[in-house]
Order: structure tokens, then C-alpha cells, then sequence
């Protein structure tokens, strides 16, 4: 992956508010991390936010597609706990949701 994000750039603390009341209208989250950040994406804007707790911040993805983001949170930042972005099929995509329901019901 060329370009990928190094660091997550931090959002100034007294914009934090406003930032998430400004967020552009197409942003939506694409998927919660193993350490219960939320991450969202705007294509208007071009880049993600995560929202941490209060602790807010956003990375331009420069021209990038979203999936070297998705690959960058995937082995540097340990990974998804659950995503609505994937790749390939829609069946696919829904046999992979339905087998996690059926395992998480078993629990």
C-alpha cells in the first residue's frame, strides 16, 4: 500500500463538537475497531473520522480509496470488531453475516 496513513491526525479539542455537527451529510460509519472506535467516512470530504470518546479525529485520505484505510485499521491498528464495507458479492457479504449470527448465537 503507497501512501498509507502513519498517524491519525488529531482534531483541535474545541472543534470537536462542531466538527460532528458540521459532518459532511454523505459520511457513514464504516465499521467499529477492536479497540470500540467508531470510524466514519466521507466521500464530500475525502477523509475518515474517528470518533474515540470525545477524543475526535479525522485523516485526509488524499485521494486514496477507502480501502487502503480499511487495510491500514486491519494491520496497524488491530483490526475490525465489525464492518458495513466489504468487498466482493452482496451474497457473499450476507452468508458471512448470517454465519456471525448463527456463532453468536450458539454462544
Amino acid at each position: 500500500m503507497t501512501n498509507s496513513p502513519t498517524a491519525v491526525v488529531k482534531a483541535d479539542a474545541s472543534t470537536d463538537d462542531d466538527q460532528r455537527a458540521d459532518q459532511a451529510s454523505d459520511a457513514f460509519m464504516i465499521g467499529i475497531d477492536t479497540d470500540g472506535r467508531e470510524h466514519y467516512f466521507s466521500r464530500i470530504r475525502d477523509c475518515v473520522t474517528v470518533i474515540d470518546g470525545g477524543d475526535d479525529q479525522t485523516q485526509s485520505l488524499d485521494d486514496r480509496p477507502l480501502k487502503d484505510w480499511m487495510a491500514f485499521v486491519e494491520q496497524e491498528l488491530g483490526g475490525w470488531d465489525e464492518t458495513n464495507v466489504y468487498s466482493g458479492s452482496t451474497f457473499a457479504h450476507l452468508a458471512h453475516q448470517l454465519g456471525n449470527a448463527v456463532t453468536a448465537g450458539e454462544a
